[in-house]
Parts: C-alpha cells; structure tokens; sequence
C-alpha cells in the first residue's frame, strides 16, 4: 500500500472489484427489471461460480504479471471464456480456461506453489476490474432478461452499469465497510488539495 496524501488506494484489485458486490449488483438488477424483489442469493451463487471457475486463471495472470513474462492473460472482456460467446450467459467455461492456462507455458511448480499460498484471494476481488465489470454486466442483462421475459432481450451498456454502480454505492456507503474506508481517504484528499488551492 502507498502513503500518498492525495492518492486514494483500493485494498481490491481497482475500484470496479470495490463497486462489484451481491448487493449492487442485486440492486441493479432489481431496479432494471422494474421487479418488487430480488432474492439477493442468486448473485451470490453466481460470484461463487465466477470465483471457483476464474481462480486458476488469477493466478496465471498473477505470476505473469509479478516475473514479467509478457502481456497480462486478462484482456477487457471475459467473452472467450464463457461457454457461450454469442448468448453472452454468464456460465464460464473450465475446459476453455484450463487449456488457455496450459498454452501459457508456465512452471508447473510456480503456478502450485502460488494456488496453495494464494487461496484467500478471491477472483472478484483481485482479478482485473475490467474483467470483472465485463462478467457483471453479462449476468446482469441476463437476470433482467430472464425477469423481464421479453421476446426481444434488452442490454445494457458499460456506461449504464457504471453509473448504476456509483449511484448504488453512494447510497451503500453507510451499510459496506469498503465503502466507508474509502470515502475516509476521499475526504482527507479532498482536505489536502484545500491546502494546495489556497496557497496558489
């Protein structure tokens, strides 16, 4: 971690895998699919599958991210991973994931050594935020979809989940510890640039 003082550092991955919890995303899709209840357990469930079938994958990433040993596993979007590319449902595929790891070469010791020591890092909360949000956003249209049950299936964009995602959290940050630490380093940033400004 940085001592910066005008630096904000998430204990997560980026701040997507800070906004990213059962709880905002179950608001979100309550609010998109215009329903009275959302049983916040299917969220669960699903970051439970996202984070059994994408840990080995962490871990990939992780080691060639630490021994730079070429560009990141991860790219922006989770699509080649899934088991269906084109209905973009939100199911991984292991047998895709497990010969993408194999083609990535690396030693077979390291990648054991660091999947026994590593195994209280979740994926949704360490693996790449773009990742992440690409994976949520295909479970939320999905659920919104399935809810809905429209013949034309609806989508929503990246821009819309963002900002779904902020305006959930400012009203989540008296309920999530996450949230209440950072908006703590926010507000002493805030006081320090204060002091800069009024020197100029």
């Amino acid at each position: 971690m940085y001592d910066y003082s005008r630096v904000i550092e998430t204990i997560n991955h980026s701040i997507e895998n800070v906004m990213i919890t059962s709880n905002t995303l179950s608001e979100i899709i309550l609010v998109k699919s215009h329903q009275e209840s959302y049983d916040v357990s299917n969220v669960e469930r699903w970051l439970d599958h996202f984070n059994r079938s994408m840990y080995d994958l962490m871990i990939a990433d992780y080691i060639i991210q630490i021994d730079n040993l070429g560009e990141p596993c991860l790219r922006d979007n989770c699509f080649r991973f899934l088991e269906n590319q084109k209905t973009k449902q939100p199911i991984f595929d292991i047998e895709k994931i497990d010969e993408f790891i194999q083609k990535l070469e690396l030693s077979e010791d390291i990648f054991n050594y660091y999947k026994e020591r590593l195994t209280q890092y979740k994926p949704n909360q360490y693996i790449q935020g773009h990742f992440l949000f690409s994976a949520s956003l295909c479970f939320v249209n999905h659920e919104v979809n399935r809810l809905k049950k429209c013949k034309k299936k609806t989508h929503s964009s990246n821009e819309d989940l963002y900002s779904l995602l902020i305006f959930d959290c400012k009203s989540s940050v008296s309920n999530e510890k996450e949230f209440q630490i950072m908006q703590q380093k926010a507000k002493k940033v805030a006081e320090e640039v204060i002091k800069i400004l009024s020197r100029i």
